[in-house]
């Protein structure tokens, strides 16, 4: 029997076939492996001289990590372990990984859709009446018996609390936000790149015999609702900072949001065959996620699609790199104090990380840079993975 080993070019993306003789129990055959930038695992493929594929292995592996596989063979079959989580796939065509996106030169187009979570809130430190001393016989407010001078310097003096505002419904705060946007597609638009820009928001859908107020999304769960009203404009600046400052604010229904909702949108885009195509997500809600489920108590409804799925179809079925920019909560807030809110956060923050394209086009607010950022994503890797792919070979087989 003859085995090799698929693994792929990590300069051109091609897939290599190496020849592979698995050993034995004793002295397995260790395959040194690494993933490709935005991948979260990588697929062990081996097939078998005149049989196709008889070995399809999911191990858990991106590309800033070496992992290792040791194979061996027991009868008429292969026996593998690792180290790292692994699946075994059914060897059906249909389980393959797909291609990785490859780049092959200067962006001369490039369609950017912003996808705005608009139940993000901000910190705002705002200004309050200080509450006066209650008078009691024991203690008196001060001042009496100054013809209450000082009790009525008092009640005019003020203290500031910190409070959560929805983003999009304080204007100051939106409008700096926006002009940031605006610079970072400016920025990418640069050396004379042909640039169209999008618009769409994303809120909840209502849960189902909620009353309280504050958990009924006022807009539909996409804005724009109908599908043809979504469109991609050639980039103005002005035109650009219109269309996001004319978003409606809306109050979440829970912790966790649309987000799968708007990525579906994003993928009935017009989208231009011979462009480059971004979604940059920002937001502090996170969507439902199967695999990566909230914390408990985050998600109270039953919702028909999983973020995880819709990111990797918007990959693969539209060729789109994914951007987020995540909006946290700053470090201090009483609010973080709350037992059950840091995992919360921590699980958000980490989705919008995972769901980005590549590590360095996942940023916070506190350190987005739009030139910065920009610049970066107009230098993307040669090979970029959709979820998964073939891993790159370290080392030959032994």
């Amino acid at each position: 029997m003859s085995f090799s080993l698929l693994h792929l070019d990590p300069e051109t993306g091609e897939v290599r076939r190496t020849p592979l003789e698995p050993g034995s129990r004793a002295q397995p055959t260790e395959l040194v492996l690494r993933g490709l930038p935005g991948g979260r695992s990588v697929q062990v493929v081996v097939e078998e001289a005149g049989a196709g594929v008889v070995l399809r292995v999911e191990l858990e592996l991106d590309a800033t990590e070496r992992g290792t596989l040791r194979l061996w063979r027991e009868g008429s079959s292969l026996r593998y372990e690792s180290r790292r989580p692994t699946v075994q796939l059914p060897v059906d065509p249909r389980h393959a990984a797909p291609p990785p996106h490859v780049h092959t030169g200067e962006d001369t187009r490039i369609d950017l859709l912003f996808l705005v979570d608009l139940t993000t809130r901000v910190a705002k430190e705002v200004e309050r009446p200080k509450q006066p001393e209650p008078v009691t016989q024991d203690h008196p407010t001060e001042g009496a018996g100054k013809d209450g001078e000082d009790a009525e310097k008092a009640k005019e003096e003020t203290e500031y609390h910190v409070e959560l505002w929805l983003l999009l419904g304080d204007t100051a705060s939106w409008r700096a936000h926006v002009a940031q946007l605006a610079a970072f597609a400016e920025s990418l638009a640069a050396d004379g790149v042909d640039l169209r820009t999008g618009v769409i928001g994303f809120s909840d859908t209502r849960p189902r015999r909620a009353s309280a107020a504050d958990l009924i999304p006022t807009v539909p769960a996409v804005v724009p609702e109908l599908a043809r009203q979504r469109e991609l404009v050639p980039f103005d600046p002005a035109d650009l900072q219109r269309r996001l400052g004319a978003l409606p604010p809306t109050t979440g229904a829970d912790f966790v949001d649309a987000v799968a909702d708007g990525l579906a949108a994003a993928r009935s885009l017009p989208w231009r065959e011979d462009a480059r195509r971004l979604v940059l997500l920002l937001g502090d809600s996170p969507g439902y996620s199967i695999t990566r489920p909230a914390p408990r108590g985050a998600d109270v409804q039953i919702r028909p699609l999983d973020v995880d799925t819709e990111a990797l179809r918007l990959a693969r079925e539209r060729d789109v790199e994914l951007l987020t920019l995540f909006h946290a909560l700053p470090q201090g807030l009483p609010l973080r104090e709350l037992p059950h809110v840091p995992p919360f956060l921590a699980h958000a923050e980490a989705q919008y990380r995972g769901l980005a394209a590549h590590p360095d086009w996942a940023w916070t607010v506190a350190g987005f840079v739009p030139e910065e950022a920009a610049s970066s994503v107009r230098r993307p890797p040669r090979l970029l993975a959709r979820g998964t792919s073939l891993p790159v070979l370290l080392e030959p087989p032994e």
